[in-house]
């Protein structure tokens, strides 16, 4: 159909060629996934202690009002 007669060794080789291709992409797609946890983690526990240092600063707030008074 196309012109192009290609051997089993040559078929054998572009498939193993593309196996490797795709492993290699497996581990490259697992290593961004960790790296995404990791972050995510880091991006939750950040958030996190946003939230508690806001609650100390109003705590703060309302006893430095308190003792003003």
């Amino acid at each position: 159909m196309f012109g192009i007669d290609f051997s089993d060794k040559e078929l054998v080789s572009v498939r193993d060629r593309l196996e490797l291709e795709i492993a290699s992409l497996r581990t490259s797609r697992q290593e961004q996934e960790a790296k995404m946890d990791i972050l995510d983690n880091a991006l939750t526990n950040a958030q996190g202690n946003v939230v508690r240092l806001e609650e100390e600063v109003s705590i703060h707030h309302s006893l430095t009002l308190i003792n003003a008074n």
